[in-house]
């Protein structure tokens, strides 16, 4: 039997990410609930595979505390694989 279930964004994968989560995101341009960024096919939809690698463990944020990096404020983070 097929099925003919159909994912919806804003029904489907919007609602995973709390205010919170949204929130936090912004200060590094990653747009949790916009369909438009989530979806870009750009370098094969890389917006929306980093974003499942980070929630799935595979990759992971470094920060640095701006003592660290040679800066005054804010905290340096790099992605590693």
């Amino acid at each position: 039997m097929k099925t003919t279930d159909t994912v919806s964004f804003a029904n489907d994968i919007r609602p995973l990410f709390r205010p919170i989560d949204i929130e936090h995101m912004l200060p590094f341009a990653v747009l949790l609930d916009d369909y438009a960024y989530m979806s870009n096919a750009a370098n094969d939809h890389k917006n929306a595979r980093d974003v499942h690698d980070f929630l799935s463990g595979s990759q992971r944020r470094r920060c640095r505390s701006a003592a660290h990096s040679g800066r005054r404020t804010n905290w340096r983070c790099t992605s590693a694989g």
